[in-house]
Formats: structure tokens, C-alpha cells, sequence
């Protein structure tokens, strides 16, 4: 090519296009052999692209776009928050049963006494927030040349953000928050820096001016130490303007004393007479009466004829949605391993289906086509587990009409013999053999994929593009394991719908019998009150022909008397 482009240029031109073009022909064949197609590929790559442009694109205005969906910058939940439900399914077992030990058997330990003990263990491993307050609250040097309307802005992690009072017409040299912030922080290396930022309130909204990024292990350092206040320094959020000193702001971490419960009801007041525990709702309802908005006596049910009635709703509300929690956590997760697995046993079923006709791997999909269908092991993955736990429920309710059933299978309805056996479809009988492939086969494949295959996995189909979850090389067994409960399964859904079922009858009779106990109650006072008007008619009546001298007072005496 170096000889020819001396002596002519242009066919050196020629020569390399005639040799890319003898080079896109052999990557043609190339990938019509591997049955590669580069168009497919191409717009798979080019999908994939615009995709992560989009989740970059998310992500970056993710704020926004949590704002517009939900009305709120950001999602409550983090990784903390995640294990702490976890530890605590999901609140079911929230620990509060430890303050009747805190509160008995902690008398001489006042920091422990009536607290929770799951929670403060929750505090020291960093799962749960501790609570600090942040006085001594000095913002100075601002990049700002005027006065204005200032307020200082504290985010925690995915806490809303709590705010301070507006400082009207503040100098920007120091500004002083006369406000106690209490902020919720957790002792954990993975919690977001608290981020303190300073605001102007403008006409239309409110601008950044300055902020600053501390540490949450840092903030509980100098809460456990004692330490005073502290200066840090803050960053300008308009970088393009330079100022002398640089912004900064002073605060104080003090100690926040979460007082123990001692009772369900117990409410804490605080005022000039010192502090005032109420563990009876209706004495604390009658000492603080409830108003509304003009400041006039508002009407409120009585607490000993309603609180009854009040409480087992809310029972009921709290039992019925644990019941539905743990037949969502269990089913979910049962019926998600189960697809997953199943999924990956068919996939390796394929690729050893393949083996028996031995076919030469990488196997081109017009191929795999024809000895999928001649085999007849495509089709739905749902709809195959739907078959497969309907015949093996129909051989459970056949061991149960035969003595043979074990005790979970015992439990299982025999009527369900009867569904399944009208509901599974009959076994064809011309069946090549290659096509059948035992356990072991399978269970070989599972361990030692032949090369070229194709990765196994389980196919969700999207939007825009197909996700494929890679199988495990445990898949196998795990599947082969989880057959033998999905009977199981089948019986412990049954078995928490019915008991949602009596739970649910049992709770609207309670609540019933308490209302129909508060209607005749009150039905008895009309009563009362109709018999006690009409004897004080005829007493007064009595009072004022027969007995003149008789006062009013001295007729009710009597009245009372009589009754």
C-alpha cells in the first residue's frame, strides 16, 4: 500500500476502502455464524445510552422531580431506617414492653428508667436517631452588602428541613437566632452531614446565601464531651463575589433529655408551677378543655363512654395491617425466590435438552427455536410454576384421601383434589426421549455450564429494553427445594386470609356490642332525665298549692330525697 501510494494516491483511497469493506464483510459473516445481529446490538447500545443520560438526568434534578410527584424534595427513607425496620418487622415489635422493666426493675438508673431498651440499643449502634438540641445560634461576616430578612435552615438526613424565626432587618456582620432547634442525628458512618444554610427572605421566595456540612459523629462528639460552642466556618453559595472574612457561624450542642413513659397516656406539661404528669386521659381532658378556633368550648366525646370504643378501632387497625404485612413479607418473598429459581432450572433445562441432541454450542436462535418448540419448553414462566403447584397440590390432597400426608399436608383442604384434577391438562405421549432430562442432568448443567452457552438467567421485560437477572449456580438446588413448599405456601395464605377473616368479624362485633351498650346507656339517661323533669313538674306543682311555704331549693331537697 506504501509503494502504490508513491506512485498513485488515489488508488491507495480504493485500496482501503476496498479493504473495509472486505473487513465488514467478514464481521457480517462473523456474526451471522454467532448468530450476532449488529443492528439488534446497536440499537441495544444506543437504548442503553439514552438511559443512563436519563438516570443521570434524574438524578442530578431528582429534588425537583420528587417535588412534582410527591410535594416533597426528598424520600424518607434511608439505609438506617431500612435495618431499623428490619430489626423491628417492620414496627410489629417495636420494644415498648421493655418500659414495664425499665420501670420497675430500673429505679436507681434514672437515664434508663421507663425507656425503651430496643431503642437505645438502636442509638448506640447508629440505626436510630438521638436527639440534640442546637442553642447559641450565631450566623456573621454573610456575603451580603445590605441588611435583610434572615433565617438559619437545618436538614438531617431525609428529615424535613427545620427552620428558625425570621431575624427582620438583621445586619449581615452578625445576626444572632435567639431559636432552640432540636434535630434528630444517628451515630452511624453512613448518615448524610447535617447541613446548616443560611436564607434571605425575599419578595418572591428565598435565596441561599451561606452554608457549611458537619459531620453527625462530630455534632454527637461534642455532645458527649460537654463542649461549648463552637465557631465554624461557612461557605458563600455565590461564589462569583469575593468579601474579606470569610462567613461563619456559632453553636452550641446541648443535651436533650428524652423523659421516660411511664404509662400508654402519659403526657408531660410544663408550666410556671413546675412540671405536671397526666396518666388518666379524662383528668387531663378535664383540666385543659378543648377549644376551637374562636376560643369558645368546643363539644368532645366523653372518654369513659367513647374510650373504649376508640381504643379497639385502633387495635383493630393495628392487627389487621401486621396480619397483611406478614402475609405480603412472607408471600413476596416466597413467590419471587420461587420464579426466580424456577426460571433458572428451565434455562439450564434448555441448555441440557440441547446436549442430548448435541447440538454445537453457541446454538443460533432459529435453532434453539425449533428444539424449544419440538420439546415444548417455552411458554409463560408463571403460567408453567401455576401448573407445576397445582399438581403438586393435587398429589398433597391425594396423600391426604390415602393416610399418606404428613402433618403440614394434613392441613390442606381435600377438596382441592377435586379443582386440580379438573383443572391439569393431560400429559401428551409422544414425547421424543432427547427431549426428557433428569434431575442429575439439570443439576450437572447447574455446575458446569458448556462453554458457549448462553448465560442463563431470568428475562424482565421493560419499557425500552429487556433486563436479564444472571442465575446462580445454587438456583438448582433451591428450586428442587422449594417444591416441596409451595403446599405450604398455598395452605399459610388460605390460613392468614381466614384468620384476617375472624379477626376482622370478631373486631366489628366488639365494636358493635360497645355501641350498642353506649346507645342503650344513653337511651336510659333520656329516660332519667324525661322521669326527673316530669316529678320535678309535679313537685313544683305540689309545692306551690299544697306546700306554700315550700322554696324551690327545699322542693328539690325533696325531690332528691325521694329519688
Amino acid at each position: 500500500l506504501c509503494q502504490i501510494a508513491r506512485v498513485a494516491p488515489m488508488a491507495l483511497a480504493v485500496a482501503s476502502a476496498l479493504h473495509l469493506l472486505l473487513l465488514l464483510f467478514c464481521h457480517v459473516q462473523l456474526a451471522m455464524a454467532f448468530n450476532f445481529d449488529p443492528v439488534a446490538e446497536a440499537n441495544q447500545l444506543l437504548i442503553l445510552c439514552v438511559m443512563i443520560v436519563a438516570l443521570v438526568l434524574a438524578w442530578q434534578f431528582r429534588d425537583r422531580i420528587i417535588m412534582a410527584l410527591t410535594g416533597d424534595d426528598r424520600i424518607h427513607l434511608d439505609f438506617n431506617s431500612v435495618v431499623w425496620s428490619f430489626f423491628t418487622c417492620c414496627g410489629i415489635c417495636d420494644g415498648e414492653w421493655t418500659r414495664c422493666v425499665t420501670r420497675y426493675c430500673c429505679m436507681c438508673c434514672e437515664d434508663i428508667r421507663g425507656h425503651n431498651l430496643l431503642r437505645m440499643g438502636g442509638q448506640q449502634m447508629g440505626v436510630v436517631p438521638t436527639a440534640v438540641q442546637i442553642v447559641n445560634i450565631v450566623v456573621g461576616d454573610m456575603p451580603k452588602y445590605r441588611r435583610g430578612d434572615f433565617y438559619l435552615s437545618v436538614e438531617t438526613g431525609s428529615n424535613p428541613p427545620q427552620v428558625t424565626s425570621v431575624v427582620e432587618n438583621a445586619d449581615p456582620k452578625a445576626v444572632n437566632f435567639s431559636d432552640t432547634m432540636l434535630i434528630k442525628i444517628r451515630r452511624s458512618l453512613v448518615e448524610e452531614n447535617v447541613r446548616f444554610v443560611v436564607k434571605e427572605l425575599n419578595t418572591l421566595g428565598s435565596g441561599e446565601i451561606c452554608e457549611c456540612y458537619i459531620s453527625p459523629m462530630k455534632l454527637l462528639k461534642w455532645h458527649d464531651s460537654g463542649k461549648g460552642p463552637v465557631r465554624l466556618k461557612m461557605d458563600p453559595c455565590n461564589r462569583r463575589e469575593s468579601f474579606t472574612f470569610p462567613s461563619w457561624i456559632l453553636l452550641e450542642v446541648a443535651e436533650h433529655k428524652e423523659p421516660g413513659k411511664e404509662a400508654d397516656f402519659d403526657v408531660l406539661v410544663t408550666s410556671a408551677d413546675g412540671k405536671t404528669r397526666h396518666r388518666v386521659p379524662k383528668d387531663f381532658k378535664s383540666q385543659y378543655s378543648l377549644l376551637d378556633s374562636n376560643g369558645m368550648t368546643a363539644q368532645e366525646p366523653d372518654e369513659d363512654q367513647v374510650g373504649k370504643i376508640d381504643w379497639t378501632k385502633r387495635t383493630k387497625r393495628v392487627c389487621l395491617g401486621q396480619v397483611i404485612t406478614i402475609l405480603l413479607l412472607a408471600s413476596v418473598t416466597f413467590i419471587t425466590t420461587r420464579i426466580y429459581c424456577f426460571s433458572c432450572e428451565e434455562n439450564y433445562k434448555e441448555i441440557a435438552v440441547f446436549e442430548n441432541f448435541n447440538v454445537t454450542f453457541p446454538v443460533a436462535k432459529d435453532k434453539a427455536a425449533f428444539y424449544v418448540e419440538r420439546c415444548s419448553l417455552g411458554g409463560n414462566v408463571i403460567v408453567k410454576l401455576s401448573q407445576s403447584t397445582w399438581e403438586e397440590s393435587k398429589r398433597a390432597a391425594q396423600k391426604v384421601q390415602n393416610g399418606e400426608a404428613t402433618a403440614p399436608n394434613a392441613e390442606f383442604p381435600a377438596a382441592l383434589n377435586q379443582f386440580a384434577a379438573t383443572t391439569t391438562p393431560p400429559s401428551g405421549s409422544n414425547v421424543d426421549p432427547k427431549c426428557i432430562v433428569t434431575e442429575e442432568q439439570v443439576l450437572q448443567v447447574c455446575s458446569n455450564q458448556p462453554v458457549g452457552a448462553h448465560v442463563a438467567g431470568l428475562d424482565i421485560n421493560l419499557v425500552v429494553a429487556t433486563l436479564t437477572i444472571p442465575c446462580l449456580e445454587q438456583s438448582c438446588k433451591l428450586n428442587s427445594l422449594l417444591e416441596h413448599f409451595d403446599v405450604v405456601h398455598v395452605a399459610f395464605v388460605l390460613g392468614m386470609v381466614v384468620f384476617y377473616i375472624i379477626l376482622l368479624c370478631g373486631f366489628n362485633a366488639r365494636i358493635k356490642g360497645l355501641e350498642a351498650a353506649l346507645a342503650a346507656s344513653n337511651e336510659d339517661a333520656e329516660n332519667k332525665y324525661d322521669k326527673m323533669m316530669e316529678a320535678l313538674v309535679v313537685l313544683g306543682s305540689c309545692s306551690a298549692h299544697r306546700f306554700p311555704v315550700l322554696t324551690a331549693e327545699k322542693a328539690l331537697k325533696k325531690f332528691v330525697n325521694l329519688y
